[in-house]
Order: C-alpha cells, then structure tokens, then sequence
C-alpha cells in the first residue's frame, strides 16, 4: 500500500520481502522477536501509522490523521520509547514525503492525529494523576511521596545525562549506544552487549 498504485504485481512482492527481510534483519527484531517483551508493538504502531496515512492521507486527512493518531498514542502507550523511536520518525517521514501541496493537508492530518493520540493515552495519564497526582511521573515533575529521593535521583541518572554534560557528549553517547554498538571497539569501559 505503500507503493504507487501503477506499480506493477512483481514490483510489491519483491518490495513486500525486501521489506520483511530488512524488518527481521534488524538486530533488536532478532534479540526480542520472540521473547515477551513489547518492543514489536511499536514496530506494528509505526506500520500501521504509515499505512493509514499513504492509504488515504491526500483524499481524506482527518479520516486519515485520526487513524494515524490512534497508532501513535497505542505506540506511545505500549512501549514509552515509541515517543522518540516511532512518534518522531513518522512525523519526519511524512514531513519529507509530502510535496508541497500536500503540507496543508499534513497539517490538517496533524491537526486531527494529536487529539486522537491524547484520547489514546488519557487512560495511562488520568491513572498517573489519581494515584499519584502527576500525571506525567516520572518523566516530568516529581511525586512526593511516591518515591524517595533516592529512588528519583536513580531514576534520573539512568534516563538523562548527568548534569553538565554537554552537548556534543550527549550527541557522541547517543551515537554510539543508538547507532555503533557492536561497531569497533566498545568507547568507554562497558563492553558491548553480547548479541550485538
């Protein structure tokens, strides 16, 4: 669906594999394909999301936008790191794609997906909110009470860099743990992880 539809017969199945084999080629795809994490749910949202925005995104961007924004808020909702992993590449895949007559109807698509994400996630933030009054803790703000000031500051130094680091050391640490790991020689004292 992805294709033109002139595009002849031939042309999607071979696209079809060479889509499948890249899609299991991909390392975390083989280290969590099968075991009972929920790194696939992702991987299905961000199909989706691409799917219904080619399918009908230039004929009928609210229809289109909502059913995108639904992927994306369950994307968003099953694995937190879709925020960053599935979320953003969309909004940049379709961003780059769209000519420059169809940017207004991205917009409109747009305009229409970030309510129906919302809608998608307000189960996850009303529960935060209720029984801890923040509905975004941990990510932003803090919940006295809840965790103790050592559990925050665990929580901080394992999901942000340390304070002072600059930027181009956060660009060369996300580099090398997003992009190289397993490439070379490991840069810093932790190995690389054995399945890369």
């Amino acid at each position: 669906a992805l294709l033109p539809t002139t595009t002849s017969a031939r042309a999607r199945a071979w696209a079809t594999g060479i889509g499948t084999a890249a899609v299991l080629g991909i390392p975390w795809v083989t280290v969590t394909g099968s075991l009972a994490y929920n790194d696939m749910a992702p991987v299905l949202f961000l199909a989706t999301a691409m799917l219904a925005w080619t399918a009908g995104g230039a004929a009928r961007p609210g229809r289109s936008g909502i059913a995108v924004g639904l992927a994306l808020g369950a994307a968003a909702g099953s694995k937190l790191t879709a925020l960053g992993m599935v979320v953003l590449p969309v909004v940049a895949w379709a961003a780059i794609a769209a000519d420059p007559a169809a940017r207004r109807r991205l917009a409109r698509g747009a305009a229409f997906a970030v309510p129906a994400a919302a809608v998608v996630l307000l189960p996850w933030l009303l529960r935060n909110w209720a029984a801890i009054g923040n509905p975004l803790f941990p990510f932003l703000g803090d919940a006295p009470g809840w965790w103790t000031a050592e559990q925050s500051g665990r929580f901080a130094a394992g999901h942000a860099a340390a304070a002072g680091t600059g930027f181009g050391a956060r660009l060369t640490a996300l580099w090398d743990h997003g992009f190289r790991e397993g490439l070379g020689a490991a840069p810093g004292p932790d190995p690389w992880l054995p399945q890369w």
